[in-house]
């Protein structure tokens, strides 16, 4: 990739997953994809979480691997040792 293009996914992405979201109000992962929602993102957040379930009427993945959409960020809000296995599927799709 030309690093424009890659550049163009980190300031304009069209798809972003949010990983660590759930359902508790106090959650970072959670009111970082309602800020997404809410403030701005053109495109589509989608929520991921191991929990599951459903927050702002979309549907929490319990993995990366599981959302259908190729997405361009994944934005990850983990314990730090998950994220070499959330980092290991985002590279398993291109992410």
């Amino acid at each position: 990739l030309y690093p424009g293009v890659i550049m163009q996914n980190v300031f304009y992405p069209e798809r972003v997953a949010v990983v660590g979201v759930s359902s508790n109000p106090d959650n970072l992962g959670r009111n970082i994809m309602l800020n997404l929602v809410d403030f701005g993102i053109d495109g589509v957040v989608y929520p991921v979480g191991p929990s599951g379930g459903i927050i702002a009427t979309r549907r929490i993945y319990t993995s990366v691997l599981y959302i259908p959409d190729k997405h361009d960020m994944a934005e990850i809000l983990e314990p730090a040792r998950f994220v070499p296995g959330v980092l290991d599927e985002c590279g398993q799709i291109g992410v």
